[in-house]
């Protein structure tokens, strides 16, 4: 590893998945010698180590803290990374990152979750949003997104100019793709892809997909559905399946695991088309799901229409529930649109795709 450069992988989220993946896809394709670069973690509140690489950050407890971010400038005073790549949903303490590396060596912002809204009728919300902003650009180099409309979105919010903002699209392991095929049981499972949304949002998308589920068992359709549904959530869930009748079909799971509630489904429905929605989306075609998801543009550049999915009305549990009942009724069309979104995700979505674009773009940014 002698001579290498080094990218310092920063994660202060200790709940943001994506940030965790993409970073090992990176390590795991470096430690293969793929690229010019070595990698390095910096993971408050983690083990010593994660996927082999290790962990700069062992010891910090405390990750949006103060102490964190003191830690971290000491180190980028002591060690600089030839690069730093920061993996964090839009926060505070994102601008505290972005303050820290202002000053050091180029750095990368991954964006998993939408930028802030300038909103000129709320004065204040929009001061803050500026701030933030202002901070990203000032800070970063370069601002990697999950797909093209993200990209579009991520330059009209933040005011980066296009040539700082490149779309790279979410990389998953190949075991994650080994379950691809249809379950041939009896009675269809359809499950709702836990995404880390808001609270409104969120309780949403529950609600749409619990209208849908009671419109199929109001004909008789023959299909269980599976909410994973996390704990402050758990007193609404249970209310509205008292009001709707269908405490007797749907299991409310009360873990949030997305590998958990792909290894019980046979169909899989998206509710979203926001960025949160496109890690989720990836893996449960790359598991072999049959797919449901809202006919938006940001979904479309994952999804080809009838081909590895099928593409609805946003928020409508009418065209959903007709959705679920075709694919509940033949087993020979759930199967192949989940062979053909599984092998989708071989060709489309693989991490050694991610990791190669990633070191371009760090060749590039470093000039090597």
């Amino acid at each position: 590893m002698a001579g290498r450069l080094k990218v310092l992988n920063c994660i202060a989220n200790p709940h943001n998945r994506a940030g965790f993946e993409v970073a090992a896809a990176f390590a795991a394709y470096a430690a293969e010698g793929g690229c010019a670069f070595e990698s390095e973690l910096w993971v408050p509140g983690a083990a010593d180590s994660f996927a082999g690489v290790p962990n700069r950050a062992a010891g910090v407890r405390c990750p949006t803290g103060p102490r964190c971010i003191l830690a971290l400038r000491r180190l980028l005073l002591a060690e600089p990374p030839a690069l730093i790549h920061c993996h964090d949903v839009p926060s505070a303490t994102t601008v505290a990152l972005a303050r820290t590396v202002t000053h050091t060596p180029p750095a990368v912002l991954s964006v998993y979750a939408p930028l802030p809204r300038r909103t000129p009728r709320k004065p204040l919300r929009d001061v803050r949003a500026r701030a933030f902003l202002w901070s990203l650009r000032r800070a970063f180099g370069a601002v990697v997104a999950p797909s093209a409309y993200a990209r579009e979105i991520v330059i009209s919010r933040s005011g980066f100019s296009p040539g700082k903002v490149t779309a790279i699209p979410f990389g998953i392991e190949p075991p994650d793709m080994s379950a691809a095929g249809a379950k041939s049981g009896s009675s269809v499972d359809v499950a709702l892809l836990p995404i880390d949304l808001r609270s409104g949002r969120r309780r949403a998308a529950i609600l749409y997909f619990l209208q849908s589920a009671a419109l199929i068992l109001r004909g008789e359709g023959d299909a269980a559905f599976l909410l994973p549904c996390c704990a402050e959530d758990e007193s609404y869930v249970q209310a509205a399946l008292v009001s709707m009748a269908l405490s007797h079909r749907v299991t409310v799971s009360a873990s949030q695991s997305l590998f958990g509630t792909l290894a019980s489904a046979d169909i899989a429905v998206l509710p979203t088309g926001d960025f949160e929605g496109i890690r989720p989306l990836v893996h449960a075609m790359a598991a072999g799901k049959a797919i449901i998801a809202p006919d938006l543009r940001g979904v479309r550049e994952f999804v080809e229409p009838e081909t590895t999915g099928l593409l609805i009305r946003p928020n409508d549990a009418q065209a959903l529930a007709d959705a679920v009942l075709r694919l509940s009724s033949s087993l020979s069309e759930r199967t192949r649109l989940a062979l053909a979104a599984s092998a989708a995700a071989r060709s489309r979505f693989s991490s050694r795709r991610l990791a190669r674009s990633l070191c371009d773009l760090y060749s590039r940014l470093t000039g090597q």
